[in-house]
């Protein structure tokens, strides 16, 4: 199943559709807005970012929805979650120091790791399938870039250097390859780079901006959203 956000009902709800397509079925139904699904690696639960105390949280549900579970309370803004592929870690992003910063947690509670401590803001954070690195996007140099942080020694790399900007970046299932948006065309489009290439390659996309990639266990294929396919709000 693939998981996605739309605000078709009004609030941002949480959805779940085949990748064959049908119809949707919603699993968040509060007056709050729910958005950001990432599914655990077994397939049984779905972490998400919530307003629902009027800040931004990360909870985490079972995969059919109902009784969620808080996993944060600050009161600053915790958002864009990702489960780790060995189950054990979410990350997220969360401006609790001022700015956005990259930040990891168990998923059964504990004390937040902060990853990233850079004056920029640091977002969208996908973990490698090893679960030994986040790539995520940042502004540090101004326009956005992607960028990978090792866990094992901190040592933090720049997957992207063009002057347009590089956004959700997206793992592929069996290592190497990170996928991202760019507008580096003129309009948002999906490319892929390795760490250790100094170029990017471009995929075939609609006549739209096509963001919000995400990689497919198969190895190759990307869902994406696009103005092209669904309605405004998914």
């Amino acid at each position: 199943l693939i998981g996605f956000a739309s605000n078709r009902e009004g609030s941002y709800d949480i959805y779940t559709i085949s990748p064959q397509g049908g119809v949707p079925v919603r699993i968040t139904t509060t007056p709050a807005n729910e958005v950001s699904p990432t599914w655990s690696p077994d397939g049984s639960s779905i972490a998400y970012a919530s307003d629902a105390r009027g800040n931004w949280d990360i909870y985490i549900m079972p995969a059919h929805g109902d009784s969620p579970i808080r996993l944060t309370s600050d009161p600053s803004d915790e958002t864009n979650p990702a489960w780790s592929a060995d189950g054990n870690a979410i990350a997220f992003e969360s401006d609790r120091n001022g700015n956005r910063d990259i930040y990891s947690m168990p998923p059964g509670g504990g004390m937040p790791i902060r990853l990233t401590s850079d004056p920029a803001d640091d977002a969208n954070p996908v973990w490698s399938p090893e679960s030994n690195a986040v790539a995520f996007e940042s502004n540090r140099n101004e326009n956005w870039d992607i960028y990978i942080i090792n866990l094992s020694d901190g040592k933090l790399s720049q997957l992207t250097q063009d002057t347009a900007d590089d956004r959700d970046p997206t793992w592929r299932p069996s290592g190497g390859f990170v996928g991202f948006a760019s507008d580096r065309g003129g309009k948002f489009g999906l490319y892929f780079s390795h760490p250790r290439w100094e170029m990017a390659v471009s995929l075939p996309t609609p006549a739209l901006n096509a963001t919000s990639p995400l990689w497919f266990p198969d190895d190759r294929t990307m869902v994406f959203a696009s103005p092209t396919a669904g309605e405004p709000g998914e």
